[in-house]
C-alpha cells in the first residue's frame, strides 16, 4: 500500500481551489460510479441484516 501526503498549509485561496477541485471528482466518480456505489452498499447492508438475523434466530444477542 502507498500512503499519499499532501500539503496541508493552505492559503484560504488554495483551501478553496482544493475544495472545489474534491467536489469535481466526487461528482465525476459519482456520475460514472453511482449506480455500482449505491448496489455496493446495498450488498452490504442485506449481509449485515442477514448476519443479524441469524444471530437473532439462535438466540444470541
Amino acid at each position: 500500500m502507498r500512503t499519499l501526503k499532501i500539503t496541508t498549509f493552505w492559503t484560504p485561496d488554495e483551501a478553496a481551489r482544493i475544495y472545489e477541485m474534491m467536489d469535481l471528482v466526487q461528482t465525476a466518480i459519482w456520475d460514472a460510479y453511482g449506480n455500482d456505489i449505491t448496489e455496493f452498499y446495498l450488498e452490504i447492508a442485506k449481509t449485515q441484516a442477514e448476519h443479524e438475523s441469524s444471530l437473532n434466530d439462535d438466540g444470541d444477542f
